[in-house]
C-alpha cells in the first residue's frame, strides 16, 4: 500500500526542510558538536517562532491543531538534518 502526503503535510515538510537547510551549516554543526554545544540558540529561536512546539496542540488551546502524522513528518525532517536543539524533550 502506498501512502501519499496531502497538501498540508507537504507544506509542513517543505517548510521544515527549507528552514533547516537555510540555517544549518554542516561544518559549523561539526564544530558545535566538537565543542560540546548543547543547543543552537539561534536555530532554537527560529523553531519556536515557527510554532513547531505547538503543532499537535488543539487550535482552541492556542496550538496549530495538526495530527500525529504532521508531527511525524516534522520529526523525520529533524532526523535528517540533526539540529542541535532540544525538540524531543520540549
Amino acid at each position: 500500500m502506498q501512502y501519499l502526503l496531502d497538501e498540508q503535510q507537504i507544506e509542513v515538510k517543505e517548510n521544515a526542510e527549507r528552514l533547516l537547510k537555510e540555517n544549518i551549516n554542516h561544518q559549523k554543526l561539526i564544530e558545535q558538536v566538537s565543542n560540546n554545544l548543547r543547543i543552537d540558540e539561534d536555530l532554537w529561536k527560529l523553531i519556536v517562532e515557527q510554532g513547531w512546539l505547538s503543532l499537535d496542540v488543539p487550535e482552541d488551546q492556542g496550538g496549530v491543531g495538526f495530527s500525529f502524522t504532521e508531527q511525524s513528518i516534522l520529526h523525520e525532517v529533524l532526523g535528517y538534518y540533526l539540529p542541535i536543539v532540544p525538540f524531543l524533550s520540549s
